[in-house]
């Protein structure tokens, strides 16, 4: 959210203390010191609403009904996880038991998940940083566990959806919605303020670390949005120094993932979102894992020292860990400089044609909608 900065002035009444009046005459100003405390409070709302209003777009997507919204948020999202928890946990016999918990897995065999492990370590990792250093960047972590060099269990994200199921979705079902953002500022509309705020916060989050970890196959089957607005990546099966295409590296050149399509939904790149806060947001989380950089290449280095190249991540060897520590450390020489070189980073990754047309080539290889 934008930060207001209100002052509101309050009457003097200098000619007289409280000593001084009557009981009667003591009302009448505490009423008057009210009516003015609401006056001031109402234009502060006011002014704080118009200062929002070029963000929130209140005119922009549909009204939905509470059957459309409804069924929109099963089809979409499916059963709500705690409302689901207590359905089955009613069923259980061990309900009783102060431990009972119901966990959502996928069982996967045939993959080593040591890399995907390590992955969500080093963004668990990100994450304190971001908290460390009291920025409102979104990472959502979760647990992976490597049971043996082809077997291991992956925590499952729970009321969220793929880009690719949604999309297929709007294409099929909901075709009332003209585009991504159509439907964003139509489901959310009743919370907008709260899922754009969620949605910049963990765009920027994600952008950051995708582009230190140059993490890749980023089509819109490994990113989700969950029912708060949030953003999530997942498959983390190429980053560092490997990525798909057998050497043609479709988004080898490519910062990061930014294409229109998610801009949009912050009313485009000239938007005040996107200008005054997706951008400023990842210049202050970049300066913050710059500060704390140790952090990330010592958990890289103990990994590499341990695994070497057998994992794929580590493929270049050395060289994946010097231009890890150089993505860090840019050549610039002061702030100013650094930030220009971060809004280039912005601008290159903004609509990058390697991007777009990895996605297409998803959609025609694998059928993944963009």
């Amino acid at each position: 959210m934008i930060d207001q900065q209100n002052i509101i002035q309050q009457p003097s009444f200098s000619n007289a203390t409280d000593d001084q009046l009557n009981d009667k005459e003591i009302e009448q100003i505490s009423n008057q010191k009210q009516q003015s405390e609401l006056v001031d409070q109402s234009k502060l709302e006011i002014s704080s609403f118009n200062s929002r209003v070029s963000y929130l777009q209140d005119g922009k997507g549909l009204v939905l009904t509470q059957e459309e919204y409804r069924e929109m948020k099963q089809v979409i999202f499916g059963e709500n996880a705690m409302a689901q928890q207590e359905r089955i946990k009613k069923q259980s016999p061990f309900q009783s038991l102060k431990s009972w918990q119901l966990v959502h897995l996928i069982i996967k065999t045939g993959d080593n998940l040591k890399q995907e492990q390590f992955a969500l370590q080093l963004i668990c990792q990100f994450d304190q940083i971001f908290k460390k250093e009291g920025l409102p960047l979104k990472l959502r972590y979760y647990e992976v566990l490597s049971l043996g060099p082809d077997n291991g269990m992956i925590e499952m994200i729970k009321n969220a959806t793929t880009i690719d199921s949604l999309q297929k979705n709007l294409q099929k079902k909901f075709t009332q919605f003209s585009d991504f953002s159509d439907f964003f500022r139509s489901y959310f509309r009743n919370n907008i303020e709260q899922a754009l705020q969620n949605y910049v916060q963990s765009l920027a989050a994600y952008c950051l670390v995708c582009y230190f970890l140059q993490v890749k196959d980023r089509h819109n089957g490994n990113i989700l949005l969950d029912d708060e607005g949030n953003l999530i990546h997942i498959d983390f099966g190429f980053f560092l120094s490997i990525s798909p295409g057998k050497g043609m590296e479709f988004e080898g050149k490519v910062p990061f993932k930014l294409l229109s399509d998610y801009i949009k939904v912050l009313g485009g790149v000239k938007g005040t979102l996107f200008q005054n806060h997706f951008r400023k947001l990842f210049y202050k989380g970049f300066k913050a894992c710059q500060k704390h950089q140790n952090e990330i290449l010592l958990l890289v280095e103990m990994m590499y020292t341990g695994h070497g190249t057998t994992l794929p991540c580590f493929q270049k060897g050395e060289v994946a860990l010097k231009e890890l520590e150089n993505r860090f450390n840019p050549r610039v020489a002061s702030d100013a400089e650094l930030f220009v070189y971060v809004q280039g980073l912005i601008n290159k990754s903004l609509d990058n044609w390697r991007a777009r047309w990895y996605d297409k080539f998803q959609y025609f290889a694998q059928g993944i909608f963009y």
